[in-house]
Order: structure tokens, then sequence, then C-alpha cells
């Protein structure tokens, strides 16, 4: 018993003895110390920013996005009440309250003679919250004889107060065509048209126009009861809710209802989900089971949904998850080689008092637990500090990202940026648990295998401080030795004898270039992902700078349109105008004008849609039907065009041809495109670049419809040129999978006189038509013509459309905001992440240069001058660089292919080039940080005392 007591009491010493030596080793190497100490806290502090600072962004995105949206997550419109309890016992659905539309009512107290009724909705006591329903005055509604309205009605100059009563005999409201037998009048907006006899109800954003006007020619308003009736008490007036237009046809009553659907009634359900509990793309097609259909009216709240990862579009919500590992693994790599080099650097420093204490009974599981106790000295230390100054840095970043989020958000909800609410750090235990964790098995993963190296080495090899194993070196300096090149062969001779300091420089090089070259890529590939989620259906924007407002004539009637134009370019505050037309599928073309590579990419798609492959019988049907989509430019543009594309200049002045140019970017998705009304299983977006492999000057023949002899006739096109993205990228932007030609004016006229039946070659009621833009330059900016085009601007009118170029609103403006966003998270990552890879640097380059200021001092007692020192540590620094380099390559293209195959996977035929420029940049940096960091570690010598280098022993 005695013997056993003492002999514990011998190792608790030998323990506390390997405790001190080990914090007496880590004051006097204090730099090396402080060096990884840094490293660790940088790397929580980057783990915190993935982490709380993902939660915090999307926590605060998400409180704005309700702000404007509402907090609601899902509506289904039109529910009974069977599907109703379907909808209730979804797995997923936390909360679910219903509300009805009654329908409109005359408003007996509106000044405003397009708004003349009252629109009442019932809604759950939960749902004027969800709806973000507001109150100026008064209280909330209690029960359903009570009603709140909108401020509105009084903005417009009635007198309605707390304490109205409001009679409703509601209904619906009806357009009848009363028209000559075959006429139709069309509503473009709305997706209306009204033939003559036909009776078709008016959706609740429908305008009221006033009596005597135009429309009424042609159609007749009905009201048809819809049995609900009742006298309101008025006991609140709340702010214009959302669904409410400032052009549409009533002001907004809301009253209470109970949260309960009868039987044989519909109605509306809202929900909530329980987003810890939510099964990833499954939400979408449950609802389409529950209303019995894969076109249900459900409305999902995305921009809120979004940020909690739970997207309905559920690639967004893979590249919010891909985004979050990508990180975290790149984080955990350079941290771990960074670690791991601090550790195996003081290899040889430490095994030697590691020796002497094993030379006197520590044990090779006490020499490994060195290690551990300094790694967990460290993390005490670096945990606390590091998730502190992460909490910090993510409120900083806030602060710098803040402008651009609340632009991106005003574009999609036009939020108020006067009061949106203050940012939060969103600190969850579950990631503070997962950081400490993360954090902790990457320091101990790193310190692993330089303990395992500790524990194996020999108290005499320790003692001595030699390598266990040290390879014979061969062929040495052979191309130098030709050349009698004695410092290279130094300097090769000093690489390969000191292995484990070279390994060291050589893997904090590969690091450095590597997460450079990959983070690049990543944030190139992620932006570009966001873009198609963002801009996957056909749209066209216009680029041109310098003009003030467009004018858009719809399909339907020209009359107004040309008018409006007219007195445009008469009128003196107008400096300039320009007009362009684009018809959207307008021609027809063989197929064997599309190239293979079209057809492949399209069989691709069409895939994903049938649960067996296209058959070719099948894809020859889908082959004869092949459109172009048409825009034609004013010459000048189009000559400027044709250049920037290298377009054959000679076709395009000889009059005698119908010359076009044609567009060559592409851009194929699943969101585009509809085969027998399935759905697609999966997103895919496919890039081509050659839509066409016609030769320039080649011939082929477009098929318009002739409006007046309504047959199909050939008009003969020659290919001038074949413009690209890059080419138009001044005048517009296209995108989408349609395929587009762009035309002069002269081919454009020739187009129009088959399309068209008028005499003007304008739009007549004929889809198939050229549709006019009108870009209008002013010279007064606050003119009365300026003042009118605002006030006309989104206006809902049947024949044009007016916008204010200066709003910059549009798809590819929302992607460039999200892209920004990124790009800024992106840099900032690079700017930490190289900061601890510079740190790893240095860190190899000084452990290097300690243990060799005996051999510097060697060296010089033998005469050696310090500009052939400089020489040997530049031909050091050379071979050390290109092995980094090399090494760097071979990590980073099978990194690069992996993640392009990945990404390929969930999107498609996305062309991703390795990032060769930035790779060369990563290089050159590694290059430049290298040379500046040897002249910094290597600055001993002049002043050194040569005696007392020889005598100094590293520690």
């Amino acid at each position: 018993m005695r013997r056993s007591a003492l002999s514990g009491g011998v190792k608790m010493s030998r323990n506390k003895i390997i405790y001190h030596v080990t914090g007496k080793y880590m004051l006097q190497n204090k730099k090396r110390t402080i060096t990884t100490l840094l490293g660790i806290v940088l790397m929580v502090v980057l783990l915190t920013c993935v982490f709380i600072g993902k939660d915090t962004v999307f926590s605060y995105l998400s409180s704005v996005a309700s702000m404007g949206n509402g907090n609601w997550h899902v509506i289904v419109y039109g529910a009974d009440s069977k599907q109703y309890e379907e909808i209730r016992e979804l797995d997923y659905m936390g909360e679910t309250a219903v509300s009805y539309d009654y329908g409109f009512t005359l408003c007996e107290a509106s000044e405003n003679e397009t708004k003349p009724y009252w629109e009442i909705k019932g809604y759950a006591a939960d749902v004027f919250d969800w709806m973000n329903i507001s109150l100026v005055e008064g209280r909330y509604p209690q029960n359903p004889s009570e009603i709140i309205i909108s401020e509105s009605v009084n903005t417009d100059g009635a007198d309605v107060e707390i304490g109205d009563t409001i009679t409703a005999d509601c209904f619906d409201r009806y357009f009848l065509g009363v028209g000559p037998d075959g006429s139709s009048v069309m509503f473009p907006f709305d997706h209306l048209n009204v033939e003559s006899g036909q009776k078709v109800k008016l959706n609740q954003d429908f305008p009221h126009y006033p009596k005597g006007d135009p429309v009424y020619e042609n159609v007749q308003e009905l009201h048809e009861t819809t049995g609900y009736a009742g006298t309101f008490t008025v006991v609140g007036i709340m702010e214009a809710p959302l669904y409410e237009r400032e052009k549409g046809s009533f002001y907004a009553a809301l009253t209470l209802t109970d949260n309960i659907m009868p039987e044989n009634v519909t109605g509306n359900v809202i929900g909530r989900f329980d987003l810890n509990n939510m099964p990833s793309g499954q939400y979408g097609r449950d609802f389409d089971r529950i209303m019995n259909s894969e076109s249900a009216d459900v409305d999902y709240n995305d921009m809120v949904l979004i940020f909690s990862e739970s997207s309905s579009e559920n690639s967004m919500n893979q590249i919010a998850q891909f985004v979050s590992i990508f990180f975290v693994v790149l984080i955990v790599i350079v941290s771990m080689v960074l670690i791991y080099n601090v550790f195996n650097i003081s290899f040889d420093e430490r095994k030697k008092y590691l020796g002497m204490l094993s030379s006197v009974g520590a044990t090779d599981r006490q020499r490994r637990s060195s290690v551990y106790f300094e790694a967990f000295l460290l993390l005490c230390i670096a945990l606390p500090l590091g998730i502190v100054l992460g909490l910090l840095t993510v409120r900083i970043g806030m602060g710098i990202l803040n402008p651009y989020m609340l632009r991106l958000l005003d574009m999609t909800i036009k939020s108020d940026a006067t009061c949106l609410p203050s940012v939060k750090l969103c600190v969850n235990w579950k990631n503070v648990a997962f950081i400490l964790g993360m954090s902790s098995v990457t320091v101990l993963l790193s310190a692993y295998f330089p303990a395992r190296k500790i524990g194996k080495c020999s108290p005499l090899e320790s003692i001595k401080g030699t390598d266990t194993v040290r390879k014979k070196s061969t062929g040495t300096g052979i191309f130098f030795m030709k050349y009698k090149s004695t410092i290279p062969i130094l300097a090769l001779k000093n690489i390969r004898f000191q292995r484990a300091k070279t390994k060291s420089i050589v893997r904090s090089i590969t690091v450095f270039t590597v997460i450079l070259t990959v983070t690049a890529f990543g944030a190139r590939a992620i932006t570009k992902m966001v873009s198609y989620r963002l801009l996957d259906s056909s749209y066209v924007n216009h680029k041109l700078t310098g003009y003030d407002y467009l004018l858009l004539e719809q399909r339907g009637l020209g009359d107004t349109y040309n008018a409006m134009k007219q007195a445009i370019m008469n009128d003196p505050d107008v400096e300039e105008v320009k007009e362009w037309q684009d018809g959207f599928c307008a021609a027809a073309v063989d197929s064997t004008v599309f190239s293979e590579e079209y057809w492949e990419n399209y069989r691709l798609l069409a895939n994903e849609y049938f649960d067996e492959p296209l058959t070719d019988e099948t894809m020859e049907i889908y082959r004869s039907a092949c459109f172009l989509s048409i825009f034609a430019v004013d010459d000048d543009t189009y000559e400027k065009i044709a250049k920037n594309c290298g377009g054959d200049m000679d076709i395009i002045r000889d009059e005698t041809k119908n010359d076009v140019l044609f567009f060559q970017s592409l851009d194929m998705t699943t969101d585009e495109f509809s085969w027998e009304g399935n759905k697609a299983r999966n997103y895919r977006c496919y890039e081509l670049e050659h839509v066409s492999d016609l030769a320039i000057g080649d011939h082929f023949d477009v098929s318009l419809y002739n409006a007046a002899t309504e047959q199909p006739e050939k008009l003969e096109c020659t290919i001038a040129g074949y413009a690209t993205a890059e080419d138009i990228k001044e005048y517009l932007s296209i995108g989408g999978g349609n395929t587009w030609i762009i035309v002069g004016e002269s081919t454009a006229r020739k187009m129009n006189e088959i399309l068209s039946a008028s005499e003007d070659y304008t739009a007549d009621g004929n889809f198939e038509t050229f549709e006019r833009n009108l870009f209008i330059k002013l010279k007064e900016k606050d003119g009365e013509l300026a003042r009118k085009l605002k006030e006309e601007s989104y206006g809902y009118e049947m024949d044009y459309f007016i916008l204010p170029l200066s709003d910059g609103f549009s798809l590819a403006s929302i992607a460039e905001a999200i892209n920004l966003i990124i790009d800024i998270v992106a840099v900032c990552f690079v700017v930490f992440a190289s900061f601890i890879c510079l740190l790893n640097l240095f860190n190899s380059v000084r452990g290097r240069s300690e243990t060799r200021k005996k051999e510097m001092a060697m060296l010089r007692s033998v005469g050696m001058e310090q500009r052939q020192i400089d020489r040997m540590l530049f031909w050091e620094n050379i071979c050390l660089f290109g092995r980094g380099i090399l090494w760097s390559l071979l990590f980073s293209i099978p990194v690069v292919t992996f993640m392009k195959k990945v990404l390929m996977n969930y999107f498609g035929h996305i062309k991703m080039p390795f990032p060769w420029g930035i790779c060369a940049l990563a290089m050159a940096l590694t290059a430049i940080s290298l040379y500046f960091i040897s002249k910094h570690c290597y600055h001993f010598g002049k002043g050194d005392n040569i005696l007392e280098e020889l005598k100094t022993e590293t520690v």
C-alpha cells in the first residue's frame, strides 16, 4: 500500500513538473505563444461570424421583410373546412388562422370617384398581427359587429370617425362585354380579356373607371351579391394595408371573425410554420396535394422564409447551406494548418527539455500531455476572447452591410427605412456550443500529430536534438554545379537538410494560395447561382443611360401610345427621344437554325419533367415548333453593337439584305419551360454559348404571321454577326431561355409590314406585333411634362406603361444588391483568412530563422558576406515558393473541380471557369509576403556578435 501511494505521488509530481515546464516554455517563447493564441482567436472569430453572424443577418432581414410583407408564412386561398383540417394537421404547421373576403360594398363617404367602394375582410385575431395591421387611432375589433377602416379614406377628403356606422351589403364585381359581336376589350395588366356577351369576374385589384370613361362603350360593370350583409361600428383607423392599391377601387375595412371554417364555406387559411421542424422543399408538394391541384392558389412569404432557410425555392435554401459549409470548411483547414505548424515547428525545441524529463522517468504519455496541456491553456484564453471579438465583428459588419441590405429590401418590399428594427445579435446556445466544440476539436486534432511524434521520440534522441529519421540527400544542385553556382547549391542543401521547417513554410504557402483561389471561385459561383435563381425567367433590361422615362406600348390598342408619343415629341421640355421595339416569340424558324448544343440541353431540361427520357420521335415533335424573339434598335445602336461583336459591316450596309445579329448567350432553366403541365423534379440551368451554328453570311427564313391575310409569310434573313451579353451590355441585358435576334430599323420595318394589319404598322390587337419602347430625355427635370409623366408612372392604363428610369428597380438590380453583399462577405473572409495565413507563414519562417542563428554565424565566421547570405536566402525562397505553388495547384484544381461537380449537380451546366486570374494574384501576394517576412526574420547580421551567436542555444 505504501509503495502504491508513493508511486501515485511520484506520478502526480511528474505531471506537475511536466505542466510547470510547459508553462515556462510558453512564457519563454512569447512570440510563438502569442502567434498561436492569435491564430486560435481568429479561428473562433471567423466561426462566430459564420454562425452567429449568419443568424443575426437572417434574423434582421426576416424582421425587415416582415415589416413589409407581414410575418405570415403561407396563405391558402379558397380552402374548405376539410382542407383547413388537413393543413392544421401538418407536422410542421405551427399556427393557423382564417380570413374571409366578404366582398365590396358602397362607400357613401368617399370623395374619390375612382374609389367608390369599401372592401370588407374578416380576420381571425392573430391575422391582424401577422398582416402588420397598424392602428393610427382607436383599437382593434373585438367582435364581428366592429370594424376598422383605412386612413386613406379621410386622406382623400372623407370624414369618417370612430363611432360612426357602416352598413354593408356585399357584392362581387363583374364586367359584361356589350360591344359589337366578335369584339373584345383587353386589360393587359390584369390578364383580362372581355369578349362581347361574356361575363367575367373582376379581381380585387381591378380599378374602377369613372362614369363616361371610354371603357364603358364595350363593357358594363355588374354587381352580384355575396350574401354577406351587416352594420358595423368603426372602432379604429388603421394605416392603409399593403393590399390596398393607391389606384385601386376600394378602401380597406377589417372586422373580426371566429377562427373556424364551417362546412360548405370556403375561406383563406393563413399559417405560420414551425421552422425548427421544417422538411426541406416538402411543403409545396403538401399544399398542392391538399388543394388537389399542381397550380393551387397558394402564396408563400419567401422574403421571410428564405432568411429562415425554409424558402419554397429549395435551391435557395441549398445555396444558404452551401455558403455555411463552404466557409466553415475553409476556416477549419486554415486554422488546423496554422496550429499544426506551430506545434510541429516547436518540436525540435521542446523535445530537448522533454528528453531530459524522460531521462528521469517521464513517460511517453506525459510528454504527449505537455502538448495537449499547451493547447488546452491556449483554448481557455482564446475561446471567450474569440467569441467576444466575433460578436463585436458581427456588430461592426452589420453596420457595413446595413446600407446594402436596406437597398435590397427597399427594392423588394418597399419598406420604410425610418422605422426599421434595430440590429440585435442572435446568439443561439446551439451555435455557441458548436463553435466551442468545433474550435476545441480543431485545436486538439492539430496538436495530435506533433504530440504523437514527441511521445515516440527516444530520450537520447531528444537530448541530442536530432530527428529520428533523416533521408539522404541525393542529386542536389546538379544544374547549378555545372555552372559552379555555390550559393544556390547551399540553398538547396539547407532546404533538404531542414525538412520539418521547410515543410511548414511550404504548407503555409500552399494554404495561403489555395484559400484565396477557392474562396474567389466559391464567391463567384454563389453570386452566379443567386443571379440565376432571381433572373431565371426571360427578361430584357434596358440600359440606356441619360434618359429619364420610358414609355412602353402594351399589346392592345396603340392609339393612346401614338397620341402620347406625338405630344411628348412636340413638348419643349423634351431634349431627345429614341424608340426601340421588341417582339416576344414573334417569328417561327426551322429547327436547323438552332445548334445541336441547344437541342441537347433542351432534351436534358425536358427529361426533368418526365419519368422516362424523351424518345427521338417525341423530340422531333418538339423540334417542329421553334420561335425567335426580336429586338429592334435604332440604326446607330445597331451598328455599334455590330462593331462590338465583330459583325460583317458589308452585309449590314447592303440594303438588299435583311441583316440580323443572332444573340448567342442563352440560359435555359426549368423555371421557363414546361412540358405537358408537369413540374420539374429538380432545378436545372444550362448555359449556351452557341445557340446557332450558322456562319456569318448564311441565310435562313423567319415565318411571320400576316394579320391581314391571316397566313404566315416568310422573310429571308442574313446573319451579319453573333452578339454576346458582353457585346450588348452597354445597351441592354437579355436573359432566359428564349432565342433572340437583334435587328436595325430597315429589317424591323419589313417585319412589321408583315406582322401588322394597320397602315402605320403599329399594334392593332394582333399579339405577334412588335411593342414600342420610347426613351425620353428631358431638359427640365421638374417641368410640367416631368410632373405629368411622374403622375402616370406605374399607372393602370390599357395600352401604355410609363416607367421612371431613375428608380433602378429590376430583377437585375436586386441580384446585383444580393451579390454585392456576398462579395463584401467574401472579401471580409479573405481578409481574416489571409491574416491567419500570414501569421502561419510568418511563424514558419521565423521558426526556421531562429534555428539557423548558429548556422548563419558560422557562415559569417568563415567570411561569407551579407549579400551572399541574402542571395542564398533568395534562392531558398524561390525553391520554397515553387514547391508551395506546385502543391497549391495540386490541391486547388481538384477542390475547384469537385465544387463545380457538386454545384452542377444542383443547378445544371453552369459555366464556372477556373479562376486563373485570382490564382495568379494569390501567387503574387504570397511571393511578396514571403519576401518581406524573410527580410524581417533574417535581420540579424551586421550588429550581432558572432561568438555570442555561436554559443547561444535556441530554446
